[in-house]
């Protein structure tokens, strides 16, 4: 992702990766944190939650 120069300004509070606006961050939420977990037009929360704490757990 190419950022021109801009400071990234926006933190993601699930992953801690940085960006320059709203809009590259949106897209990464969405991208990772969102669409993988909808299932069904239903969002699934149990898997979403598991993972994250497999991440805590595992996290080198």
């Amino acid at each position: 992702m190419k950022t021109y120069g801009k400071k990234n300004i926006i933190k993601c509070s699930q992953c801690a990766m940085e960006f320059p606006g709203g809009f590259e961050y949106r897209e990464h939420w969405e991208k990772v944190h969102f669409y993988p977990y909808l299932k069904n037009n239903r969002f699934d929360t149990k898997t979403a939650l598991a993972e994250e704490q497999s991440k805590k757990i595992y996290k080198k």
